[in-house]
Order: structure tokens, then C-alpha cells, then sequence
């Protein structure tokens, strides 16, 4: 259930974590991550938003049948179902919809390559309506005691605002109400194994919803992504 150890190196290539010394709350952990290379950075967002919005097979096909072109063919595809490609109209909504997209890309992105948390589903993959925000949580990561049972459960927020200090605020305040979707999101993520043939592994996450039998650890991650415009290719369009 684990990311793949190509993926994880793919990520920790381009993304570095840096110490912050900021004081704060106790139990409260503050991580900074940075591109490694601001050059390669755009190139390597695009594999990102293919990977985690698309499954491989449809990426392979367009990259066999467009060869280079074919990663920013999915790109436009995204776009399009976003109303963000050329000659459709760059609403408000749509250009939130499409930047909370990447900030949870992002966070997908830190969970797998820098924590020892699962992700089963990415659920970007199975967006009904890529102009609208998927209902629950962001992202759920799950940690399993060797008997397969549950360990920990990572619950995640990412937001992807011009002012880090008021996205970590509201991204704080989403956690905080939590509790209430975090079982929508579960069921989603059992549901999906199950259609994919993955028994075992939705046994082992619908523990996650049986608290009487089972005790975990919760950990809340609020992921912000602060603009640059040393790196914006400002919508990944082109």
C-alpha cells in the first residue's frame, strides 16, 4: 500500500525540506519544503498533476501516441474540464477550483515522499466534476501496525492562497471541523478498493471507521502553498 520507491525518489529529487525555527503550540510541528531546482520545478508539477489526477494507462497512451507532448496533452485535457484552457472563460471559481487541484497534488506529493503514510486512492482520479471542489477531507494517509490494523490516520488540508498566513488560518480551520467528513472520505477511499479488487486492503482501512474495536493516533496536516513568481507558469496551460 506503500508509494512506490520510484515515485518517492522522483519526489524527494525535486522537493527539499527545510528546518524552520518559529516557536510554537506544543504537539504543533512546522516543516518547510522548497523546489529543488526552480527550472526543473514547472516540468516536474506537470508529471505531478498527471500522475495523481490521471491513471497511468491514460497518461501512457497520450505520452505513446504524442510522445513529449503527451504530459501537456493531459494538462490541457485538465484544463479543459476545469473551463481554464484557451478560449473558455478564466472565472473566479473555475481558477480556485484548478489552484486547490495543484495544492492538493502538492500535498499528496509531501505525504508520499516525505512521511511513512499510504495513500490507497488518490482521490483526483475520480473528480465527478473537475469545476467543482470534490466534497471531504483533502487527503487521508493511513499507517498500519504489522498486524494490519490501524496505527494512525493523517488527515490533510491544502490551500493554495496568495497569502500563506491566511491559507494556514483557514486551512486550521477546516481541520478543526474534521471529524465531520473525514468518514465520507473513508468510505470513498473502501468503495473504490473494493471495485478495484483490493479486499484486503479495504478490510484494513474500513477499521479506520470502527473506533470501538480499534485505537489510532490522529494527525492533522495543514499543507499551504505559498505563490512564487519565480515558478508560477501561472495555470500550468502552456
Amino acid at each position: 500500500m506503500k508509494a512506490s520507491n520510484k515515485i518517492k525518489s522522483k519526489i524527494r529529487e525535486n522537493i527539499e525540506k527545510v528546518q524552520v525555527s518559529i516557536h510554537l503550540p506544543e504537539h504543533v510541528l512546522a516543516t518547510k519544503v522548497l523546489p529543488s531546482d526552480l527550472t526543473n520545478f514547472p516540468s516536474f508539477l506537470r508529471f505531478l498533476i498527471t500522475y495523481f489526477c490521471r491513471h497511468p494507462r491514460r497518461i501512457l497512451e497520450k505520452v505513446k501516441e504524442w510522445e513529449e507532448e503527451g504530459i501537456n496533452i493531459v494538462i490541457t485535457n485538465l484544463l479543459n474540464e476545469t473551463s481554464l484552457a484557451k478560449g473558455l472563460a478564466d472565472t473566479k471559481d473555475s481558477i480556485k477550483v484548478w489552484k486547490g487541484t495543484i495544492g492538493e497534488v502538492m500535498a499528496t506529493a509531501y505525504v508520499l515522499g516525505f512521511t511513512d503514510y499510504a495513500m490507497p486512492i488518490f482521490k483526483l482520479r475520480f473528480a465527478p466534476n473537475r469545476r467543482l471542489a470534490m466534497h471531504g477531507d483533502d487527503l487521508l494517509g493511513f499507517q498500519f501496525t504489522k498486524k494490519g490494523e490501524p496505527a494512525s490516520l493523517l488527515i490533510g488540508e491544502a490551500k493554495n492562497w496568495k497569502n500563506s498566513k491566511e491559507a494556514l488560518k483557514a486551512a486550521n480551520a477546516t481541520l478543526l471541523k474534521v471529524k465531520n467528513s473525514s468518514p465520507i472520505l473513508l468510505n470513498f477511499i473502501i468503495e473504490e478498493l473494493d471495485a478495484q479488487n483490493r479486499h484486503q486492503e479495504a478490510k484494513m482501512v474500513q477499521r479506520f471507521l470502527d473506533e470501538y474495536s480499534y485505537s489510532y493516533k490522529n494527525e492533522y496536516l495543514a499543507f499551504v502553498v505559498a505563490d512564487n513568481d519565480k515558478w508560477s507558469d501561472k495555470f500550468f496551460s502552456r
